[in-house]
């Protein structure tokens, strides 16, 4: 499965902070996937999935959030 992942604003302590979007798998949901990691410490992942619709949902969310939706 293939993904696009993007570092997120470096943040002391955390040494990764990134979040990954997956190509759709066999039903056809997408996964997002977040690591945080503290250097010294284990790597924390956290996995959420979404419908096609849900992720269209999320990602127009974050599209208005920012000022990049013109209606």
């Amino acid at each position: 499965m293939n993904e696009i992942s993007s570092e997120a604003l470096y943040e002391d302590p955390y040494f990764i902070n990134e979040i990954a979007i997956s190509n759709k798998d066999s039903d056809g949901n997408y996964t997002l996937t977040m690591r945080q990691q503290k250097r010294g410490q284990q790597l924390h992942e956290s996995k959420m999935k979404f419908t096609q619709n849900g992720m269209n949902a999320l990602v127009g969310s974050w599209m208005m959030q920012t000022g990049n939706c013109h209606l």
